[in-house]
Formats: structure tokens, C-alpha cells, sequence
């Protein structure tokens, strides 16, 4: 049988992790403009009809 002997470091009271990894930077995703073949609203156009459904 092996006798297994603990360091007197054991465990470290500051353990450090060491990697050679760069770290990542995010970049913001730039908001693209829409294509030219979709037509984009900027304003609801709500019947008379409706409204006055939903005013009441």
C-alpha cells in the first residue's frame, strides 16, 4: 500500500488559475436598416369602427 503525502501548501491560500487564452471582447451588433422591399409603419391606422368599439 502507498502512502500518499499531502504538501504543507495543501490546499493554497490563494489558488490561481494560469490560462494562456485571450479574453473576449463583445462588440455591439450594429441595428441594421430594414430592407427596401418591407414596408415599415411607424403609425397604427385604426378604423372609426374599432374606435368606437373601443370606446365604449
Amino acid at each position: 500500500m502507498l502512502d500518499f503525502i499531502i504538501p504543507d501548501n495543501f490546499p493554497p491560500d490563494n489558488p490561481t488559475v494560469e490560462t494562456t487564452e485571450p479574453t473576449a471582447t463583445i462588440a455591439p451588433i450594429p441595428n441594421p436598416d430594414p430592407p427596401e422591399n418591407v414596408n415599415v409603419n411607424t403609425t397604427l391606422d385604426i378604423p372609426d369602427a374599432l374606435k368606437d368599439l373601443l370606446s365604449n
